[in-house]
């Protein structure tokens, strides 16, 4: 019989782990706000945290567990507020990621949670939910690994977010104890591989370390008794349907009428006041309202004034 420490206290020190791994994006999301800028911040596993939470809510709904709630509650908000802050300042083809990541993840919750109010009995809809949970944290963790092969090519580990790497392993390695308390491989098994490749981050970051990267643009500093600093190649960013080179002014989107007009206040706006590119404000004519503020095109750096 598993003892009380292991069924109550381990869970309870693991939402609060837990929601620390969650929340732990936001010195950086914040810095976003302010500048306009993603930096190092990796936008996709943003809307994988409230993907992530919103399955192991399901889960918790379906075995009744209350410790499933805390943390999870905590981190579906976070993602959310996470990836709608991140969106606007992403590059187009991370935009179109992003949402399809979130309509993605609306039409499974919705037609899993059909299937088994109408076609599962209890037992086998708590087993789908486990099975889904499991396979949605492993995509959680899996993703930061996308840039390994990058990260070791480059031998340079800044887009390794330590406190992220932390949370993991601690989180992980509590929630794998409780799981094999309760004797549940939906629990200990993902979590057991979260510690692990949270071990693994660590690990590359410290071998390569965390070196800046010049911003596009910005000239790279001569060294002394050297030729004059040349300005860095920018990437070309694909984006076209064959694959070819796509300037924002030749997305879809842009070639819309309304994208030809000045932008208005918006929700977004408010979340996002000093994006660079498009929430800036411009000199307002004679003939223009006072609710038009901000245009893409425009130079200065001031925040908008959001009319309510």
């Amino acid at each position: 019989m598993p003892s009380a420490v292991l069924l109550n206290v381990v869970p309870a020190f693991g939402n609060l782990l837990a929601s620390l791994m969650l929340i732990s994006p936001v010195p950086a999301v914040l810095k976003l706000r302010v500048t306009g800028k993603l930096g190092d911040l990796n936008p996709l596993p943003l809307p994988l945290t409230a993907y992530n939470a919103m399955g192991w809510l399901a889960y918790g709904i379906s075995t009744s567990n209350a410790y499933l709630f805390p943390s999870n509650f905590i981190g579906f908000v976070a993602g959310i507020f996470f990836t709608l802050t991140a969106h606007s300042a992403a590059p187009r083809q991370a935009q179109d990621r992003i949402m399809g990541i979130m309509l993605l993840g609306s039409v499974h919750f919705i037609t899993m949670s059909i299937i088994a109010l109408f076609g599962l009995t209890q037992v086998a809809a708590e087993r789908m939910w486990g099975t889904n949970a499991i396979v949605i944290l492993m995509v959680y963790y899996i993703v930061p690994l996308s840039s390994m092969y990058d990260i070791i090519r480059r031998k340079n580990a800044i887009s390794i977010y330590p406190p992220l790497a932390f949370g993991a392993i601690a989180n992980g390695g509590l929630w794998t104890v409780y799981g094999f308390a309760l004797k549940d491989i939906n629990l200990w098994l993902p979590n057991l591989f979260g510690a692990v490749i949270g071990i693994v981050q660590l690990i590359l970051r410290g071998v390569y370390g965390a070196v800046p990267e010049p911003l596009p643009g910005v000239p790279t500093p001569a060294a002394p008794g050297g030729a004059s600093p040349k300005a860095p190649i920018k990437p070309p960013v694909k984006g076209g349907p064959d694959g070819s080179i796509e300037a924002p002014e030749q997305h879809p989107s842009a070639k819309h009428p309304a994208a030809k007009e000045p932008r208005r206040s918006s929700i977004l706006m408010l979340l996002n006041p000093y994006h660079h590119a498009s929430h800036e404000d411009v000199e307002r004519g004679p003939d223009l309202p006072l609710s038009i503020s901000a245009t893409a095109s425009s130079t200065s750096k001031k925040p908008p004034n959001v009319q309510m």
